[in-house]
Formats: C-alpha cells, sequence, structure tokens
C-alpha cells in the first residue's frame, strides 16, 4: 500500500463518513464501489487508495462508537461538491435532497446522511500544512490497516486501490559494505544521491536489516539523471 500511495504522488488526505452508525463492512465495501463508479462518470482517470476505519478515540461519542469510516489518498485539489454528491447517492440519500442541495444551493443540514472532509497533516507543535508528503502519507495509512487486523474479520478487505496506477520500479543494489554500519552509510548515500530527499531510516542490526524511504519533489521527476520518483532500500 505504501507504493500504491507513493505511486499516484498523493497529497492530499479525504474522509469519507457516514451520519449513522454503519458497522456492516459488506456494505461499506458496496456503497465504496458504487461511490467509485459514479465519481468516475466525471472524472474516468481518477486514482485513489483507500483505507477503512473504526471510530474509537476518546473524542467518540457512543453512538458513534464502532461504525465505519473511510480515509483516501489523492492527488492534488479535488471536486469537493462532486464527491459529497457521488457519495450522498451511493449511500442513499434522496435524489430529491441531492438536486436541491447540488443544483438550487439549498443546504441538506441534518437530512445529510454523511461528510467528506479534507484531512490536512498536522506540524510537530500543532500547526496545520496544506499538504501531506508521500512518505508521511503512506506511514498514516499503513497504520490504519494495522488496526483494521484487529477489527475485521480475517479475509475482509482491509484497503482498496484503483487499478489505473502504475506498477513501481524496482531496482536492486549490491552493497560493497562489510560491516552494519558501513551497510547503513552505503545504502544512505544510494538514496541520497538519486536525488532523494525528506529521508527517514529505521534499522535492526540483529536481523540485519535497513529500511530507508524518501521522496523527490514532482516538479524534478524524470529531471535527474538516475532520480526515482521514491525510494526503498532493503
Amino acid at each position: 500500500m505504501r507504493y500504491q500511495v507513493k505511486g499516484v504522488n498523493a497529497d492530499h488526505m479525504l474522509t469519507f463518513s457516514y451520519r449513522d452508525n454503519v458497522k456492516d463492512h459488506t456494505k461499506l465495501e458496496k456503497d465504496w464501489k458504487e461511490f467509485v463508479r459514479l465519481f468516475r462518470v466525471r472524472y474516468p482517470k481518477w486514482q485513489y487508495i483507500s483505507v477503512l476505519e473504526k471510530h474509537d478515540s476518546e473524542e467518540t461519542s457512543e453512538d458513534k462508537r464502532g461504525s465505519y469510516h473511510m480515509h483516501v489518498a489523492v492527488m492534488g485539489r479535488q471536486d469537493i461538491k462532486w464527491l459529497l454528491r457521488c457519495w450522498l447517492t451511493a449511500i442513499g440519500q434522496s435524489e430529491q435532497d441531492i438536486n436541491d442541495w447540488f443544483s438550487r444551493g439549498v443546504k441538506l443540514g441534518d437530512k445529510s446522511l454523511s461528510a467528506v472532509n479534507v484531512r490536512s497533516p498536522k506540524k510537530r507543535w500543532g500547526s496545520v500544512q496544506k499538504k501531506w508528503t508521500k512518505a508521511k502519507l503512506s506511514g498514516y495509512l499503513s497504520k490504519y490497516i494495522g488496526k483494521a487486523f484487529d477489527s475485521t474479520t480475517k479475509y475482509a478487505k482491509k484497503y482498496w486501490r484503483s487499478h489505473n496506477i502504475e506498477k513501481h520500479l524496482i531496482e536492486r543494489h549490491w552493497l560493497k559494505a562489510k560491516t552494519y554500519i558501513e551497510a547503513i552509510r552505503e545504502a544512505h548515500d544510494i538514496v541520497y544521491y538519486s536525488g532523494a530527499t525528506s529521508l527517514s531510516m529505521w534499522g535492526e542490526q540483529s536481523a540485519g536489516v535497513i529500511w530507508i524511504t524518501g521522496e523527490t519533489e514532482r516538479a524534478l521527476i524524470g529531471k535527474t539523471v538516475q532520480c526515482n520518483p521514491d525510494v526503498d532500500i532493503y
């Protein structure tokens, strides 16, 4: 899923929710597929990666606890009004309510069966940024997949993705390093000098594993020799 998020250059996250307490995984999956079908009437090449989550935070009211909502990674600013129209239609909002709101500007208010919100990343000290980095967004959604394994049945889908995402390129490098510390330095240099920035790193010496992730600014992709959009080296 990390590769899928990076593959679409995702930098925005949307949250799709229900007003009612929806705990039926099958209903959520059916509603989501119908939403995607409707949304692509206007945007046929739309790309996304979506992950389900259950409301279970301390701020969640008892009547909403355990209900599902979706977090969706996308690239760029979205047509929020069309998103909400398609989501309302998919989950069963009346056609009259939708037409009054969409075409005539009549507010839905308490009639609305759902909401679609844009969620911005928070900085370390509580302030908010407009865009996500691909690394941070992919890590954020990965966290919800881990939570989904504890809250859904064994074979239920944990996330969905569009099938028009370009397959990621894998490059393999043999390291010359003879020690773990040398391997860390060499792997870091391979990633750094490929053009990647915003590097994050994790290692486990007992397992002989090094994990580095980074990204290249979208405007620079393809303009630097041997510069990949995203690099993960193990």
